[in-house]
């Protein structure tokens, strides 16, 4: 397209330009400022209005704008003709971050008045945009958070590359203030450390000798972490603090990262780079701890030096200390990080619950009861192991005796003494090398302050973000030294550094939350807030363990790969069956009575899709119980049947049972034979009745199997059974069931109708219904299978009553054997402690598990 139209409005007015620029240019300014195409509305001019004559509201200014009340106040004010403004004349809006920049013209005299949202306090910045910039590194917070934030409550969002200028501009601020925090906290702990060898404790020593050459030794805990999850030995940021012993305060800080994005991508060395890190993300620490005890100017300039380190034992930063430190620095082990080692050696010994409650607890006795004397603490430790083993010759005034003078172990299984060497050889290993540093361990120091400050860290800094590629990981390292030391009003310093106004909202907001913090502080630390912390975990605890051994194992890591998934889902199905090809069949049967060989049949019926099955049987005798009559409506009178007084034809058992194997027979499949208390009565009326007839290998050429409904429902519904519910058919049909759909129950046609509406309602997966079922033969010989099952889980080890209840879920010793084999111990526990139904399918009692585990280990020797 030829440059043949000259431009008519803007910068390059009169310059050649191409039609479609052109265009484009006109109806911008139509749009926006109404220039082109439409002449500006005067000052006499009423806001456009719809058809209708409604008051239209300009789309292009919608949404929710963030502005500064007195910014407005003044600047709302048309200087010419001295005359207010209202943003109805809004003619055009523009943005720098969330502040907006309104171009107003003036109805009285046409001028456009520019109104900022927002003061500068400087020339180059905003003041809201520099306040949001802090509040994104306080709240621990980035880009894409905070435009959602934005988005959310439609407001105009902030550029990524605007918010990183606003981020350069406070961070270095934040770091003044925290750097300046150090040095007051610096001062704090000196004075401090001065007063505590003045005080009565110390009255016979003198500060001048204890403060060579006018250097006051310090105490401080040291700790460090990175900004990943886990061990985060591959991290590519990290952190770490010096906090005084006594004030409590940061008093020195470092951060190492170990790449920086700019110099990646633009490879630009005119910039704030904070890459200062090469080697491995473990050498981190060591490093930190050089400069920030050793080469710390700050220290210097206050003549303090460290001359005791407080610190966990997970790293070599005391080796790196005292190898490149020109005085001897004391390294002290947080007790914290010391019981917990212990605990930790506890359970890999696998001890039971008792045993490493008494034993962390009489290694804990022991440090504090001599906190301060090494001797005392060796001495203590060395004894643990033979107190608890009934060796009290060395015993201190803890150890006492009954009047019998034997002495009773308060924390020990019926009180008494310990018997196995063997543990008693790994407990002895186990404490060792606590005794043999029983120097650093004997004063209970803590460097607990410093694992809060690394939460308040992880507040700043959430270890799911990387933020380490740039100077913001500094930064928001900055604000927790900043919260730490000055509370969560250190914003109104940096506001101070800044420029900008401490703000009232801020001021008030932040004061009452450093109210709020140091009233908990206070709660916390107070003997009734301890104690009643430590009752809130037991109770935690309790009914955690209670409700684990009560639901069983729900959740266990890698229990897929354990290869006991088939033993816990066995199919009590002959093998040479599909199930596929298997037909489900309801039925139900009507006695005499209830006794299982002397009361016989009298009906049978059964249901199948749309076919129906039903039958009368006259009994040998032709009786009925009075009872069985009352609750079935069957009588026999003078050899005729009557139900509910109306005669039914019958036959013998032996046709009946014929005609009940023809229908079989016509559904081409073999069945599952589906009733109500199936296992216990119905079914075993059905196998008595063919082997009376000499019908039973007919009678297993149709049916492969049966199953309960009734133990179906309550596997299903599991709230049912908790409540205590009734799981009567009946019950079942009233709470289940349309009114229309309920019979009248005790007849065997109208249960197995009811029964077959239940199922279809209740179990829509009938492969459920199948892994419930029980083979022909084992049904037939439950019994003496379960004889032999007792008989083989005897030599296991373990109660009759533990024997119960592996049979009745029909585990066997050969199932036992395959679990172990297949995943070792964790698939033997898997096997018996998995959740079934909200318990535990056997048990998940590790002692009872472990005794099983031994007694298969050694049968398989």
């Amino acid at each position: 397209m030829p440059y043949n139209v000259r431009r008519s409005t803007g910068k390059r007015k009169g310059k050649f330009v191409k039609q479609r620029d052109k265009n484009n240019i006109e109806s911008f300014l139509q749009r926006v400022v109404g220039k082109q195409g439409r002449p500006a509305r005067t000052k006499d001019e009423p806001p456009q209005q719809a058809n209708s004559g409604a008051l239209v509201f300009p789309s292009q200014f919608g949404g929710r704008r963030l502005i500064e009340m007195e910014k407005l106040f003044f600047d709302m004010w048309c200087k010419n003709c001295d005359n207010a403004i209202g943003i109805r004349t809004l003619e055009h809006e523009s943005f720098n971050g969330i502040v907006s920049k309104w171009h107003i013209r003036c109805k009285t005299c046409s001028t456009i008045i520019v109104v900022d949202t927002s003061k500068k306090s400087n020339d180059k910045n905003f003041d809201t945009n520099l306040k949001l910039a802090t509040g994104i590194l306080d709240t621990g917070i980035g880009e894409t958070k905070v435009n959602t934030l934005l988005s959310v409550v439609n407001s105009p969002t902030i550029h990524h590359s605007t918010l990183k200028r606003l981020e350069r501009v406070v961070g270095p601020a934040i770091e003044n203030v925290a750097q300046a925090s150090c040095v007051d906290a610096i001062e704090k702990e000196k004075m401090m450390t001065i007063a505590s060898y003045n005080s009565q404790e110390n009255a016979g020593a003198d500060v001048n000798n204890n403060c060579a050459n006018g250097v006051t030794p310090c105490k401080a805990s040291f700790d460090a972490a990175w900004t990943k999850r886990t061990k985060a030995h591959n991290s590519l940021s990290g952190h770490a603090s010096l906090i005084g012993h006594f004030s409590g305060k940061v008093i020195a800080y470092a951060v190492r990262n170990s790449k920086c994005k700019q110099c990646l991508v633009n490879g630009d060395k005119n910039h704030d780079c904070r890459h200062n890190h090469k080697g491995s993300a473990r050498a981190m620490e060591a490093d930190m701890a050089v400069e920030c005890i050793l080469r710390n100017q700050n220290l210097v300039n206050a003549k303090c030096r460290i001359e005791t380190l407080i610190g966990d034992d997970d790293s070599a930063a005391i080796a790196a200390l005292q190898k490149l430190s020109p005085w001897e620095i004391r390294k002290l082990s947080d007790f914290n990080h010391v019981a917990k080692t212990f605990n930790s050696k506890l359970y890999e010994m696998k001890l039971n619950s008792s045993l490493l409650q008494y034993f962390r607890k009489m290694f804990a006795l022991a440090v504090k009861q001599n906190q301060g004397s090494a001797e005392g603490v060796k001495l203590a430790l060395e004894n643990v192991i033979p107190h608890a083993f009934g060796e009290h010759d060395k015993c201190g005034e803890y150890c006492t005796k009954n009047d019998d003078g034997i002495h009773v172990h308060k924390y020990l299984k019926d009180g008494k003494c310990l018997t196995d060497d063997k543990l008693r050889h790994k407990l002895e290993v186990a404490i060792r090398p606590f005794i043999n540093n029983a120097a650093k361990i004997c004063d209970c120091a803590s460097s607990q302050s410093n694992e809060s400050f690394n939460n308040t860290v992880c507040t700043k800094h959430p270890k799911c973000a990387f933020y380490g590629g740039s100077e913001s990981h500094g930064f928001r390292v900055a604000v927790a030294v900043c919260q730490k030391n000055l509370g969560y009003t250190f914003i109104i310093s940096v506001n101070q550094e800044l420029n900008l106004s401490p703000g009232k909202f801020t001021e008030s907001f932040r004061k009452r939350k450093q109210e709020i913090h140091e009233e908990q502080q206070e709660r916390k630390s107070s003997i009734p807030g301890k104690r009643r912390r430590l009752e809130l975990k037991r109770n935690r605890s309790s009914k955690q363990s209670s409700a684990t051994a009560r639901e069983g194992i729900s959740y266990l890591s890698g229990s897929g790969y354990l290869d006991t998934s088939e033993l816990i889902d066995e199919v009590r199905i002959a093998e040479s069956v599909d199930l596929d090809q298997c037909q489900l069949v309801t039925f139900d049967v009507e006695t005499t009575g209830l006794h299982p060989t002397n009361d016989h049949i009298v009906q049978i019926a059964a249901a199948t899709g749309d076919l129906t099955f039903n039958v009368y049987i006259m009994p040998p005798r032709a009786h009925m119980d009075d009872e069985a009559s009352r609750i079935t409506g069957i009588e026999i009178i003078d050899q005729q049947m009557f139900v509910n007084g109306e005669h039914v034809k019958t036959c013998v058992p032996r046709d009946g049972f014929m005609q009940l194997l023809f229908f079989l027979k016509s559904l081409n499949k073999p069945c599952i034979l589906l009733a109500h208390n199936n296992f216990k009565f119905d079914a075993n009326r059905m196998i008595y009745l063919a082997e009376k007839l000499e019908l039973l290998s007919q009678f297993k050429i149709f049916v492969k199997g049966f199953c309960d409904s009734q133990v179906l429902f309550e596997s299903l519904l599991t709230k049912r059974k908790s409540d205590r519910l009734s799981f009567k058919l009946t019950s079942l049909a009233e709470d289940y069931l349309d009114e229309e759909d309920i019979l009248p129950a005790h007849n065997a046609l109208n249960d197995v109708l009811i029964l077959k509406k239940l199922v279809e309602k209740l179990c829509e997966n009938e492969s459920y219904i199948f892994k419930m079922t029980r083979s022909f033969d084992f049904h037939r010989n439950y019994k003496d299978i379960m004889a032999k099952t007792k008989e083989s889980l005897t030599d296991l080890g373990i109660s009759k009553n533990m024997i119960d209840k592996l049979w009745k879920v029909g585990i066997d010793k050969q199932q036992l054997t395959k679990a172990c084999e297949s995943g070792g111990i964790d698939g033997l526990t898997y096997l018996l402690g998995v959740s079934v139904n909200g318990k535990p399918r056997v048990t998940s009692n590790k002692r009872i598990i472990r005794t099983i585990y031994d007694n298969l280990s050694k049968m398989n020797e």
